[in-house]
């Protein structure tokens, strides 16, 4: 679970998950794809609405590789992303990307129209500038967020094995 929209939080959280499961260097791509070889791939998205949000991290096994040892390296691995928090840099380099997404974004009308409309509702402010609220995190706001929110103990797990796959 991730605060909503509403929530100055949900910055916090938008930045850890991106910083630590968005893009070929992120430190879970890295350690269960590159280190561990038991996922193919590891993506996140979080899905937001007013009041709470759901932040999903996402795996996807290596061939030959089963359900368990997957959902046993990933818990061990974002106990390790935890531990070892998130760096100046790396949230430099997400905070550039988040920002780079979102004014990417609303230069398409209708993207523009729903981010203005999401925020009349959700925050009671059609003028809302996303920036400042990436701007103001730190290394630890964001690290915070995961210590509190996303110790493997407090996930749920969701697991689609296609029909004849490894389970």
């Amino acid at each position: 679970c991730a605060p909503g929209f509403a929530g100055p939080e949900w910055y916090a959280a938008s930045l850890w998950l991106r910083c630590v499961a968005v893009g070929r260097t992120s430190p879970l791509q890295q350690k269960l794809v590159h280190e561990r070889g038991v996922a193919q791939e590891v993506g996140a998205q979080m899905v937001t609405m007013r009041d709470a949000s759901t932040a999903a991290i996402v795996a996807t096994a290596a061939p030959d590789v089963g359900r368990q040892r997957l959902e046993e390296a990933l818990r061990a691995a974002l106990e390790e992303v935890l531990a070892e928090g998130v760096s100046e840099t790396r949230l430099r380099r997400v905070r550039k990307k988040a920002l780079t997404d979102h004014f990417s974004s609303i230069q398409r009308l209708d993207h523009r129209a729903e981010f203005i409309a999401t925020s009349a509702i959700f925050r009671d402010d059609p003028a809302h500038a996303p920036d400042e609220h990436y701007r103001r995190l730190s290394p630890a706001d964001v690290s915070e967020f995961g210590l509190g929110s996303c110790r493997a103990e407090d996930c749920a797990v969701l697991s689609i094995v296609p029909q004849g796959g490894v389970s």
